[in-house]
């Protein structure tokens, strides 16, 4: 999910009141949205602009689809992890899937 990712957007679905993940054409989730990262995360706005580490994994199930995440953050040269779960229901009828994800700033 890379913010310079090229692809054809079809639609968003919520995920809980911090998250928003979006599907492009193909039903595949390309993008994640976190409103108020900083303070979801309990980080200055700084660090989420640089070092730093995200693990994602996406579960699509006939009737939910299902989002974990792990990002550690690194604050006075020292990781400080935080982790997420969220699920909702699977309204837009996307197909099965299970996919995961992994990035590192530098």
């Amino acid at each position: 999910m890379h913010k310079d990712m090229e692809y054809k957007y079809r639609e968003s679905v919520e995920m809980g009141d911090k998250f928003i993940l979006d599907f492009d054409s193909n039903h595949k989730p390309v993008a994640l949205e976190i409103l108020d990262a900083s303070t979801f995360f309990n980080v200055n706005k700084l660090s989420l602009k640089r070092n730093f580490e995200m693990k994602m994994h996406v579960q699509i199930e006939k009737d939910r689809i299902y989002l974990k995440g792990l990002f550690k953050f690194f604050v006075h040269n020292k990781k400080c992890p935080s982790a997420f779960a969220q699920d909702t229901a699977n309204d837009i009828d996307a197909p099965l899937l299970a996919t995961s994800f992994e990035m590192a700033t530098a």
